[in-house]
């Protein structure tokens, strides 16, 4: 086994591509706080649910991380609801 060989199954070269790459940096923006749309263009999709899809996050998550507050109100009127009916 050469060095470059040895470098390759160390490391699980062909293991990656660039598209599990691609994937990974988009993710790696995402969960520091990069805009969904900023991502979405950077990665050339046409639209934010190509890019939720990709990325595999659920679009409520999405409504989260965009407004925390938000599913704290729904969860409170679910509940309110639920204990009036």
């Amino acid at each position: 086994m050469n060095g470059s060989d040895h470098q390759k199954n160390i490391f699980n070269v062909e293991e990656y591509s660039v598209h599990s790459t691609r994937r990974t940096k988009a993710m790696f923006l995402y969960r520091r706080g990069v805009k969904l749309g900023t991502i979405s263009k950077a990665l050339g999709h046409k639209n934010l649910t190509a890019t939720i899809l990709y990325l595999g996050i659920e679009e409520q998550e999405v409504v989260d991380d965009w407004n925390p507050n938000l599913s704290i109100v729904s969860s409170s009127v679910d509940t309110s609801l639920q204990s009036q009916g």
